[in-house]
């Protein structure tokens, strides 16, 4: 029945991800698409990505065994006529945000408890999910498969593993300050590491989200002063990196507005940087796209 619905739907899905081969413990970023091939409006189930992958992701390892991952209840009360759903177009393609496997798949922790926290084992590995179509989601309809490997850290990549570890397991404890410690002593030790694009991307969001409680901002101000003096005076060493250029620019502006800098000055010095900008930057930091574009190089 599968195999008919895919040779006869008007709809496709295609998985990607951000490269075919990771080191245990980094970031796997996936992302999606689906397409209209036929030459009618289709309709197919409204779901955020992180809930549609942990839901109807399917993770398989070379003996096709699936992989445990988290579950987060989203909608899917079949028999509600007025489920919610989103329309594609003829000939249209509606692509969607990343999502990360790490913290969501695998049988290995970080911590022994705590969100976002698992990580996969080294293996090849088979990732697909699927989406309800229609008005009332009565067909599904199956992406297509992505292999990925995993590997063990070798070298440098493993001493770097080892503090990446660190770090992940101490975010998990809710210990902040022995957190940032370690996150200081990777990115300062080990900047061109494979496992420093998801340790600026999850600083970005610690600072973030530690910026609105006072014990957390105390906790974490004498590393993460270190940390954001040393990504706006070594930026250079991240050239090339398109993801860590800009959850550089996050992570100084999180890290710098948790520390009570005023805003304005954060703003000036995210301009000088001439790097990219996200829009959570842009809308945190007010800054308007025209003030961007004087501002290239």
């Amino acid at each position: 029945m599968i195999f008919l619905l895919l040779i006869f739907s008007q709809l496709g899905i295609n998985l990607y991800a951000n490269k075919d081969i990771f080191l245990i413990g980094e970031d796997i970023l996936v992302r999606w698409e689906i397409v209209n091939n036929g030459k009618e409006i289709e309709y197919y189930e409204s779901n955020a990505e992180l809930v549609k992958l942990t839901n109807d992701g399917i993770l398989r390892d070379s003996d096709e065994r699936e992989i445990p991952h988290a579950k987060m209840s989203g909608m899917r009360l079949l028999t509600d006529s007025t489920l919610p759903v989103d329309t594609i177009m003829p000939g249209d393609t509606v692509r969607f945000q990343e999502v990360n496997l790490i913290g969501l798949f695998g049988s290995l922790g970080f911590a022994a408890a705590g969100f976002l926290n698992k990580y996969i084992s080294p293996g090849e590995y088979y990732l697909s999910l699927f989406y309800y179509k229609g008005k009332a989601w009565n067909q599904k309809i199956y992406s297509d498969t992505l292999h990925l490997i995993v590997v063990e850290p070798a070298g440098v990549e493993k001493e770097a593993w080892a503090l990446y570890k660190g770090y992940k397991a101490e975010l998990n404890r809710g210990r902040e300050k022995e957190m940032v410690e370690y996150g200081y002593e990777l990115l300062t030790k080990y900047p061109e590491s494979d496992y420093i694009d998801g340790l600026i991307t999850n600083l970005s969001s610690d600072f973030k989200v530690s910026g609105k409680y006072e014990n957390s901002r105390k906790n974490m101000a004498t590393t993460a002063r270190k940390i954001v003096d040393y990504l706006e005076k070594n930026v250079g060493k991240f050239q090339g990196r398109e993801r860590a250029l800009k959850e550089t620019v996050n992570c100084i502006t999180h890290g710098e507005l948790m520390l009570g800098t005023p805003k304005e000055e954060v703003k000036n010095k995210v301009l000088q940087m001439k790097l990219p900008v996200s829009e959570d930057v842009m809308e945190v930091l007010e800054i308007k796209s025209e003030e961007l574009d004087t501002k290239k190089n």
